[in-house]
């Protein structure tokens, strides 16, 4: 059935031009005996029944149609009576209501409407009893029932072809956007996921992140497999992917052995948890496999990159840094990124590089230390606040949240025992535990600048009583007392297995207790300042899609 709408202004174009007609047949010369006041009449009356429909419109109700169709057949009749000729040409008015009937309603009521030009013109035969009356009734009455039902054929016939042209479309719209190989999203996809998104944040809703995954070393896959081998792994990769990523995140294949993954309503450290368990699963599901694979993930955050080729190289920059920093790990964006890059290669970061075996050390004690592989990540981030604050060049900036990421790679050589400890440490494991900056930076010494000297110094205090060496005030290099302060703060307000985060609040308030004996006052209320600043800060208003 049509649209009541259409249907609506297709009955009021009849009823309009079948006035029209009349009108126009009424200047031709009449046969004797007609009534032309009724004829008139009956004119006014498919005048007024048009521009009602018209007004109705869209508001006009199914049965209000099939009344107004009814009407036309007996105006048509009304009509024919009123020429005074049983065989009037207004007779073909019939099948302008069949045409229209079988258009706009169902079979049942189509019918119905035949059956109602059948009662009436058949009415009017008898009454009129005009020569050969049954057969012109048989003949108007079976043209217009086969006008009719020609019409409806057609007209379920061009239904059907409509529904296959949009199934049709649909099918091809998924396959412009879906990957053959792995069923994920494709390329075309995601990026039509990213302007969504973007709109959707230009209207006010939460920012969101990308994770770019890129698969360590499948040329060797595919070199060790063959390529039919390889395609059999990426399905893997793609099934393993879909199932650990949240019901709301969506999925792509953007090209080759990467992946990317979409976040709606995700911040940088939600999204690093999330890159962090697809690697995880990916390890996991290859694990009992004769080759280990493993993925590189780049993280980036619309809220500091709101224009969607921005935010794709971005995230692109952060899976290339972690590439290059040994692959295997996740890499947020930042600002100085390319630079922090550039930085180590210059440093001789080679495939060898013990940088690299360090980044990866530090993660895996995060994880064992605190449950996730979020700590040392935290307290780059708070450094590097600090490290901008006081307006550090980008070189500088850049060490700083290295070393941050490096702070704790001593711990190495402490014992789980005393790591995980919940109540306090007896004075041997004191021992233990001071030794750790020792052992960081002699794994550090030599490797990027001073960065051994500053882990070496971030658990000393400014009243002299921290470890090892007791230094005081400024004897304490300025960047040690960053990592300090960062991974006071970090301490206080990240849960770990043993006990519960005693939260912001709390941790602000023992800085500023430990202000001029533990910390460096001035590092305290600057970072507490940005820290707050950073968390009052609206998201950045979106800019315009290219």
């Amino acid at each position: 059935m049509s649209s009541p709408y259409r249907a609506t202004r297709l009955l009021a174009m009849l009823y309009l031009a079948g006035t029209a007609i009349g009108l126009a047949s009424m200047v031709l010369p009449q046969p004797p005996g007609q009534e032309d006041a009724h004829i008139y009449a009956v004119l006014g009356a498919s005048f007024a029944i048009g521009c009602g429909l018209l007004v109705a419109g869209p508001r006009a109700p199914r049965p209000l149609l099939f009344a107004a169709l009814a009407g036309m057949s007996l105006l048509t009749t009304a009509g024919i009576y009123a020429s005074n000729q049983p065989t009037s040409v207004y007779a073909l008015f019939y099948v302008g209501m069949a045409l229209v009937a079988f258009f706009v309603l169902g079979r049942r009521a189509a019918l119905a409407q035949v059956a109602i030009v059948a009662i009436a013109y058949g009415g009017l035969m008898l009454h009129e009893q005009p020569p050969g009356a049954a057969e012109r009734w048989l003949v108007t009455v079976a043209a217009v029932l086969v006008v009719g039902l020609m019409v409806g054929a057609m007209r379920r016939r061009v239904d059907e072809l409509i529904e296959e042209l949009s199934a049709n479309v649909d099918r091809l719209a998924s396959a412009a956007t879906t990957d053959g190989l792995t069923g994920l999203v494709n390329r075309r996809g995601f990026d039509e996921g990213v302007g969504h998104e973007l709109a959707r944040m230009r209207r006010g809703g939460p920012p969101f992140a990308l994770v770019l995954c890129d698969l360590d070393r499948f040329k060797d896959v595919n070199d060790s497999l063959g390529h039919p081998g390889g395609d059999r792994v990426l399905k893997r990769v793609a099934e393993t992917f879909s199932a650990t990523a949240r019901d709301v995140d969506t999925v792509a294949r953007i090209g080759g052995e990467e992946f990317g993954v979409l976040l709606p309503g995700t911040g940088e450290p939600e999204a690093l948890a999330v890159a962090d368990r697809l690697r995880h699963a990916l390890e996991l599901a290859f694990a009992s496999d004769g080759y280990a694979l493993t993925a590189s993930c780049g993280v980036a955050t619309a809220g500091e990159h709101p224009a969607a080729d921005e935010l794709m190289r971005a995230a692109d920059t952060a899976l290339d840094a972690a590439k290059q920093l040994g692959r295997n790990r996740s890499v947020a964006s930042r600002p100085h990124l390319a630079a922090m890059v550039r930085l180590e290669l210059g440093d001789g970061l080679a495939e060898s590089s013990p940088l690299r075996t360090m980044l990866a050390l530090s993660e895996a004690l995060d994880v064992r230390d605190c449950g996730t592989a979020t700590h040392s990540r935290t307290v780059a981030h708070h450094a590097e606040t600090m490290a901008r604050a006081l307006g550090f060049t980008p070189r500088r900036t850049a060490l700083v949240r290295l070393a941050g990421l490096l702070h704790d790679v001593g711990k190495i050589g402490v014992s789980d025992a005393v790591l995980r400890k919940p109540g306090p440490l007896d004075a041997a494991e004191w021992e233990e535990m001071r030794a750790h900056p020792e052992i960081g930076a002699r794994l550090l010494g030599g490797v990027v600048g001073d960065l051994g000297e500053w882990v070496l110094a971030h658990h000393e205090r400014l009243d002299g009583t921290g470890y090892p060496r007791g230094l005081t005030h400024d004897e304490i290099p300025l960047e040690a007392r960053i990592l300090a302060v960062a991974d006071a703060y970090e301490a206080m307000t990240a849960d770990r297995p043993y006990r519960a985060a005693p939260g912001p609040a709390v941790a602000a308030r023992e800085l500023r207790a430990g202000a001029g004996t533990q910390f460096d006052a001035q590092l305290v209320e600057l970072f507490l300042e940005a820290l707050a600043a950073e968390q009052a800060a609206p998201p950045p208003a979106a800019a315009p899609m290219a």
